[in-house]
């Protein structure tokens, strides 16, 4: 990871759990918004949030990592939407074999 603070995160982790099996996932959240169709501006853009999942460095871009989780009209907030996925990825860490 090239993030010097996620580096740091995941020695800590592996410190704390040095007595178990600890598999550590990174993901890079981004929102944006962009025009819905290209024949008329401004007539209503277009929110989209997605998660790329623990892309190999070269590869950041790619669409093999990168999923959509929401969709809809650009706004001020979408508050919901991101509290939903916050309890969701917090509910990961419940996850065992």
């Amino acid at each position: 990871v090239a993030c010097k603070q996620a580096n740091m995160f995941c020695k800590e982790v592996q410190k704390q759990y040095a007595d178990t099996n600890r598999m550590i996932l990174y993901i890079l959240l981004r929102s944006d918004d962009f025009e819905g169709a290209m024949l008329r501006k401004n007539k209503r853009s277009v929110w989209i949030k997605t998660v790329t999942i623990c892309p190999p460095r070269d590869q950041v871009t790619s669409t093999k990592y990168t999923y959509v989780v929401g969709i809809g009209c650009k706004g001020p907030h979408h508050d919901e939407i991101n509290k939903l996925h916050n309890k969701e990825l917090h509910q990961l860490h419940k996850f065992t074999y």
